[in-house]
């Protein structure tokens, strides 16, 4: 999901409503900061998931549906904890 805020206005900005666009715009970079961050952190998870799943189908052969599904899922257990 991509957030877009435009602001347009044909008088200029006084200094009264600067302080309120500043914090608008700390508030703006915190939260794209934060999002991106959780971002990295959800595809890291993925590709450990995807590797231990790579690792087990080398050594034991190829893992049936129901214990792939308890493998992620486990995984999913350990990242919220």
């Amino acid at each position: 999901m991509i957030w877009k805020v435009t602001i347009e206005g044909s008088e200029a900005i006084d200094n009264e409503d600067q302080a309120p666009m500043a914090t608008l715009s700390q508030a703006y970079l915190q939260w794209e900061r934060q999002t991106e961050a959780r971002g990295m952190q959800q595809g890291a998870e993925h590709g450990t998931r995807l590797l231990i799943l790579q690792l087990l189908n080398r050594r034991v052969g190829e893992l049936p549906d129901s214990l792939r599904s308890q493998i992620v899922n486990l995984a999913h257990e350990t990242t919220l904890h």
